[in-house]
């Protein structure tokens, strides 16, 4: 059996879900290909717009933002670590709008404290899920009425 270009590899890659240029080149290094080989493939890839790193990015920050309800700060961190560059990640995550964002953290709260439940304990969940501390802040007061006698 004959080794598949570069190319073809990432092609292969990339039908199955939108990826990084960084993901890209860790797939091809992984699998053994020449430095050369790996940058002629990702600027074929470029030309025939197959890898977008801005488009990826806004679909990562939509899928992330509203279908796993993330906030801002989560959203940004999954983003590097898939090893988009830092301005496209700005201007992804600038996308998600501050009430939308409350929106989503008092969705949460509904979703997992039916009762009055720990204060401190719903703020630490809406802090792992990366939402501002005003988000938080204002969800809390929202969503348990005695939070803002507290």
């Amino acid at each position: 059996m004959t080794k598949r270009t570069a190319l073809d590899e990432a092609v292969r890659f990339l039908a199955k879900a939108e990826r990084s240029e960084a993901e890209v080149r860790r797939r091809l290094a992984s699998r053994e290909y020449e430095e050369a080989e790996i940058e002629d493939a990702i600027s074929r890839l470029r030309d025939l717009n197959y890898l977008n790193e801005e488009r990826m990015a806004h679909q990562e920050v939509e899928d992330l933002s509203t279908r796993k309800l993330l906030g801002k700060h989560r959203v940004n961190h999954r983003l590097e670590s898939r090893g988009v560059d830092e301005e496209i990640r700005e201007q992804a995550v600038a996308e998600i709008e501050e009430g939308d964002e409350l929106k989503r953290a008092c969705l949460l709260l509904q979703r997992k404290y039916k009762s009055d439940d720990d204060f401190a304990k719903a703020g630490r969940f809406l802090f792992s899920r990366g939402f501002d501390e005003e988000v938080v802040q204002s969800a809390l007061a929202r969503h348990f009425p005695a939070y803002e006698e507290f």
